[in-house]
């Protein structure tokens, strides 16, 4: 039997990180959920995620500086992000997916958790956030 995949789950929204860990833990992968940006440091060191899920923006921390050092620590890992707002995303942050919170339902979630994942030949490609919001826009209009 395959490993399986592991997700770092990172939002301050209960329900919704709820409602994602539920998603993806009955689609098969093993989620550890992270209120916090140092209780997501203690979570990436420990479990070695495949995949990191961020929620943007969340109260009262640096999201670009917390998924680099995620990235630092772990150069494998995939990086996706929700965004709540098209307006101004966050200019450092480079990131492998961006989804849109009000455009996709947790299903399409859960699917690009499991492209993510499964792609993993290969060096990393980085994608800015501001092509993807310009993507977003335009699937948008």
């Amino acid at each position: 039997m395959r490993p399986r995949k592991r997700i770092l789950l990172i939002d301050s929204n209960e329900l919704r990180q709820s409602t994602r860990r539920y998603m993806l833990t009955i689609r098969g992968f093993v989620v550890h959920a992270a209120a916090s940006a140092d209780e997501a440091r203690e979570l990436a060191a420990d479990h070695n995620p495949d995949l990191v899920i961020a929620c943007w923006p969340m109260a009262g921390t640096d999201l670009g500086r917390l998924l680099d050092q995620i990235y630092e620590q772990r150069p494998t890992v995939r990086l996706m992000l929700v965004a709540e707002h098209l307006s101004s995303p966050p200019e450092t942050v480079t990131v492998d997916a961006c989804m849109l919170k009000g455009y996709c339902n947790p299903s399409e979630l859960v699917d690009r958790a499991k492209f993510l994942c499964a792609r993993k030949r290969g060096p990393k490609k980085p994608v800015e956030i501001d092509r993807m919001m310009v993507m977003a826009e335009r699937r948008i209009a």
